[in-house]
């Protein structure tokens, strides 16, 4: 009753790295995927890192033997906070899902944009694949150089302003008609990975200049992965009904972050679930997991 026929359904956790939210969630997931035919899992974790485990899940449908350390390498590929047993467990149960219905399979995706990398590199193939001359001289060195002048916290305003203006001109480029030697679903990748990498490199840029810029920084990256998701849908879901998993800061539809007791740093946040809810209507629900007393055991906890 809560979900209804949306097809975007978020669950959220009020911190990471507790165990009892991972396991609440996969209780619902499996009930999701089983009875209620999603056959999308969304996590907040970087895309392209995360692709040993995309293609873990994607390859389960031709096997039902389990690569233990195919399993292990691919849960290395997400944010380590999200690494649990439970992670473990339920991968593992998806992939026997996947072995039992190999025509009617659930697919995996991270859609963070913190990778700047792998954006990189990911655009510079694409870009060489075209063959175009404009696209293989200037803009080609310009994504290349880019990479290396804006790691995080060694950012200036300067190379943040440059940068951001030569992607928009490479956008610009490949918005008209031209014959790029692309398959449409490919273009828009590149597209996708373009606007994430300049959404990137201003996150960096912003998180140089420190906590004074903590509201702008977390809704260029909100929105970026909101860009991530409904472009995902338009070019490979289709009509797939698709679970989020991320943390509720990020998938609260009414502006939580307004009045959120952690105080100003956060005011004025307009986070990943307002824009999906702008863009989805109804189409999105978020499901938020609460706690009143909560234990981490987690290596990475101080």
């Amino acid at each position: 009753s809560i979900i209804g026929s949306a097809h975007f359904v978020a669950l959220g956790e009020a911190m990471h790295t507790s165990g009892g939210f991972h396991d609440i969630r996969f209780r619902i997931i499996r009930h999701l995927i089983r009875d209620k035919g999603f056959r999308v899992f969304a996590l907040e974790s970087n895309r392209l890192m995360s692709e040993p485990l995309i293609d873990f899940i994607d390859s389960c449908k031709s096997s039902s033997e389990i690569d233990q350390k195919q399993l292990h390498g691919a849960l290395d590929s997400i944010y380590p906070v999200f690494a649990s047993e439970t992670m473990k467990d339920m991968v593992t149960w998806i992939c026997q899902y996947n072995s039992q219905h190999p025509s009617d399979t659930v697919s995996f995706t991270g859609f963070d944009i913190q990778e700047t990398s792998r954006l990189s590199e990911a655009i510079s193939r694409a870009l060489k694949v075209t063959q175009n001359e404009f696209l293989l001289t200037g803009p080609l060195k310009d994504i290349q150089r880019c990479t290396m002048e804006n790691r995080p916290e060694e950012v200036t305003l300067q190379s943040e302003q440059s940068c951001s203006a030569k992607i928009s001109t490479i956008l610009q480029f490949i918005s008209k008609p031209n014959e790029l030697d692309l398959s449409r679903n490919d273009l828009e990748l590149l597209r996708l990975n373009l606007r994430s990498l300049r959404a990137r490199i201003h996150l960096n840029y912003l998180n140089t200049l420190g906590k004074a810029r903590l509201p702008e920084a977390y809704q260029v990256r909100d929105q970026a992965m909101a860009d991530q998701l409904l472009t995902l849908k338009s070019i490979a879901w289709q009509d797939k009904r698709v679970i989020i998993w991320s943390h509720n800061a990020h998938i609260e539809k009414e502006g939580l972050m307004d009045s959120f007791p952690s105080g100003p740093p956060f005011a004025g946040f307009k986070n990943l679930g307002q824009y999906l809810s702008e863009a989805l209507e109804i189409d999105y629900k978020a499901i938020g997991l609460l706690a009143f007393q909560e234990e981490v055991n987690w290596e990475g906890a101080s």
